[in-house]
Formats: structure tokens, sequence, C-alpha cells
């Protein structure tokens, strides 16, 4: 578009007759690609709305809801899976239900395992003051998640996360785990990946029920987070190749094209 309106401006530099025979070339010229060009977006839109988050998964509905994470103040502390997302092999609470879409197509498991490894605690504790409240930051070390089927032996999806951070409100029992590199390595999902579906992304956990409510300790080594358990909902999304972006993209080259073209 801003091709275009260049092109318009400078156009604009000339007589006024000029201007009209320049503006209808382009208008005639676009026309029918920009039609054609609207329905890659159109359908950009369409599969974007299921494309953009290809996992979720969330905590086996039962009373009470066991934890499926815990953040451990042992040594070494890290955040690793709890009794919650442990599925038992019949289907029955606990365990985690996991649904992926690709393409359109959503698939359920249910009584899903996770594993994680390594998410250590990286350095020191922040907390930043945001007027009445505070911000609770712990960055967490490279580590490892493994999502097994009912059988604990199939392995759905796993891979490497990088660069996590467990973030809160201070006092609350609430909060999340955000990384925006993930690396997918394996699974029956990670096999499903269509041509050109790059195997990176993100992850965005919700950290629900915590308990204790989020806190922390000033140390000797620095301030450091308190440990809790809490139950957790979970997102993982990879870029895939969008047409509405290349449909954009197209715009911008029939601009220039149009350009050329009535010079």
């Amino acid at each position: 578009m801003g091709l275009c309106l260049a092109q318009v401006s400078e156009t604009f530099q000339g007589e006024g007759f000029t201007v009209a025979k320049e503006i209808g070339a382009i208008v005639k010229g676009l026309k029918k690609l920009t039609l054609a060009a609207a329905a890659v977006v159109a359908l950009g839109v369409s599969s974007n709305s299921f494309g953009g988050v290809f996992v979720n998964f969330s905590a086996e509905q039962s009373t009470p809801l066991p934890p499926s994470v815990q953040y451990d103040s042992g040594a070494p502390v890290q955040l690793s899976e709890d009794v919650g997302a442990i599925g038992d092999g019949s289907l029955n609470a606990p365990g985690l239900i996991l649904t992926e879409t690709i393409l359109g197509v959503t698939t359920l498991y249910a009584d899903v395992t996770m594993d994680l490894s390594g998410l250590q605690a990286l350095g020191t504790a922040v907390t930043t003051v945001m007027g009445p409240v505070t911000l609770v930051s712990q960055q967490l070390d490279t580590g490892t998640f493994v999502f097994t089927a009912t059988d604990k032996t199939t392995v759905l999806l796993a891979g490497k996360i990088e660069n996590a951070i467990i973030n809160g409100l201070q006092g609350t029992n609430s909060g999340g785990v955000f990384s925006a590199k993930v690396t997918y390595e394996t699974g029956t999902i990670v096999a499903a990946f269509p041509a050109g579906w790059l195997k990176e992304g993100e992850l965005s956990w919700s950290l629900l029920d915590i308990k204790p409510v989020l806190g922390t300790t000033d140390t000797p080594g620095g301030l450091v987070l308190n440990a809790f358990k809490a139950n957790i909902i979970g997102q993982f999304s990879t870029p895939i190749p969008e047409p509405a972006s290349l449909g954009l993209l197209a715009l911008a080259g029939l601009c220039l094209s149009a350009r050329r073209r009535t010079r």
C-alpha cells in the first residue's frame, strides 16, 4: 500500500491529466490481481483461526484436583511435574487432557503424562513494584518436556524449552510460565507436521491454585522464589507459514509491477 501511495504522490508532481491517467492505469492493472490476492488473504485468515495454536493441555477433572506442577525449593530448585500430570493408565484422573490441531483436524488424548526435566532456577528471583502490586519473576535454565499417551510409552510430543520464566503477582495464587523458544524434537504430533512448518515455537502455561501463594525469601545468596505447587493449563504454538502474510506481500509486489507498467 505504501508503494502505491508513493506512486500516486510522484504522479501528482505532473499535470492533472497525467494524474488521472496514471491512477486509472494502476487501478485497471490491479483490479483482477487484487481480487485474487484478497482470496489468498481470506484463506490465510480462515486457516490461521485453527493454525496458530496447535497443542493445548489441561488437567483431568476430578475432586479434589491434584497439583500438576511443583516448584521445589530443594537442591536443585526446579520446576517439575507433580501427581496431577501423571496418567494412571485407566483413563481416570489424574492425568492431562491434550488436544492437538493440525490443518483444522483436532485430536484429543486423555490420561496423558507430562514429564519435565531441567528447568532449574537460574540466578535469583526478581521483584518489580508496579503501583500497589509486586511482580515476581524467576528465570529458568534450559529443560526438556515429554508428553506420553495412556500407555506411557507412546511419545506424543517432546522437545526442549529455553529461556523460560515464571511470572506472577506476589501474594496471589495465580501466575504463568512463558518461553519464546521451544524446539519440538520428536513424537507422533511432530511427525504429523506438514512440510514447511518449523519445528520451533513458544509456550504459555497458566499456573492456577498456587499453594502457598507466590512469595519470595531474602537469603544470603539473594532473593529466592518460595516453593509451591499448582495446577496448570498449557499451550504450545509454532510459527506456521501464513497465506495471509504471503497475500499481503503479493499486494506490495503488485504495486511495484503496476508502477513499472505505467512508466
